[in-house]
């Protein structure tokens, strides 16, 4: 299971401005910590209680639970791709400028990150 928590932290860490930290225990849980536009996401394993997939706000404190979990390792990378790819809103171009703008994103096709 680590292996497939390790390719997916790499295959986060590619995508602009991710900071990711993956952190590995004798007892084969493992956290993965991934920093994205200023915002913090986890996704943590442990061999008993599976996988924990969550965003971390300012007055959380230490995580005990999880908005998102899952036995299963696909459905929790998912997850984690999903919060993370909508940490950074696609830029689009307008009239030959880069835009962020969030009118102009709900009328347009989102651009996802993969």
């Amino acid at each position: 299971m680590i292996e497939k928590i390790q390719v997916l932290s790499g295959q986060i860490a590619n995508l602009d401005g991710a900071n990711v930290e993956l952190t590995v225990f004798p007892s084969g849980a493992a956290m993965l910590h991934v920093v994205r536009s200023k915002r913090l996401f986890v996704l943590n394993f442990s061999p008993t209680r599976r996988f924990g997939v969550d965003e971390v706000h300012e007055d959380d404190g230490f995580l005990i639970s999880y908005r998102f979990t899952s036995d299963d390792f696909e459905p929790a990378a998912a997850e984690l791709r999903d919060i993370v790819n909508a940490a950074n809103p696609p830029m689009l171009i307008k009239n030959g400028t880069l835009s962020s703008d969030l009118k102009l994103l709900a009328r347009s096709t989102p651009v996802e990150i993969k």
